[in-house]
């Protein structure tokens, strides 16, 4: 059994997996892990024995696994968001959709924004600017995975070529990007390359589920039920 904070508990029905639902993480709980949106509070990471390496570039986790240790059991933290990112871009964009010299928008600063980093990075985008009045957070992520970004805030990017845009809050900005990704799941209406929400948060659980419980539930089934 695994426990869901904030999430809808429905699509796990769905699929076979034993769900509890919490209003916070609780580390005591009899479950196998927490599955809940990407976080980046500090309470919450500096309450884990442990965190991969992901969870510790971008400064955030989305599952926390149980993991037993003679008596006891260790509590570690996860970041599967960056991946299902990374692994979105590649399904829709192709694994080498940065390595042309090209420019990464990601507008928003928080948890998400760090996540999109490390998406960007993984695929070699030369240029990565984060559009924020408070880019803080997002900032101090892409300084531990040792990346040089810009920081701007969105009137500041109308005379930029944007290849890719990546989008991490609900302001639609007023921007002509060649591609977008879109976990915030505004930019429905675009007609060019684009990488949904519903995607991402697929191959999120898919990577949420498989931590916590084993299983490698195919994509299409995850898509299905979402």
């Amino acid at each position: 059994m695994i426990g869901l904070v904030g999430l809808d508990r429905l699509p796990f029905d769905r699929l076979g997996i034993d769900t509890q639902v919490f209003s916070g993480a609780h580390f005591d709980a009899p479950v196998h892990g927490m599955a809940f949106d990407i976080d980046a509070d500090a309470t919450l990471r500096h309450s884990c024995d442990a965190l991969d390496g992901m969870a510790s570039r971008v400064g955030a986790v989305d599952t926390i696994a149980f993991q037993p240790m003679g008596s006891a059991r260790m509590v570690v933290g996860f970041a599967a968001l960056p991946g299902a990112l990374g692994r979105s871009m590649d399904a829709r964009l192709g694994k080498h959709c940065g390595q042309r010299g090209l420019t990464g928008v990601v507008v928003g600063a928080g948890a998400a924004a760090a996540c999109a980093i490390a998406a960007l990075v993984q695929h070699r985008f030369q240029r990565i600017i984060i559009a924020s009045a408070t880019p803080g957070l997002a900032l101090r992520a892409a300084h531990r995975m040792g990346v040089d970004v810009e920081a701007k805030r969105l009137s500041g990017l109308n005379d930029i070529d944007i290849d890719l845009l990546v989008q991490t809050t609900d302001e639609l900005p007023g921007l002509s990007p060649q591609a977008v990704v879109d976990p915030a799941g505004i930019w429905e209406g675009f007609t060019g390359p684009l990488v949904s929400a519903r995607e991402i948060t697929a191959r999120q659980r898919q990577d949420q589920i498989r931590v916590l419980t084993g299983k490698n539930i195919e994509l299409d089934r995850i898509l299905a039920v979402l």
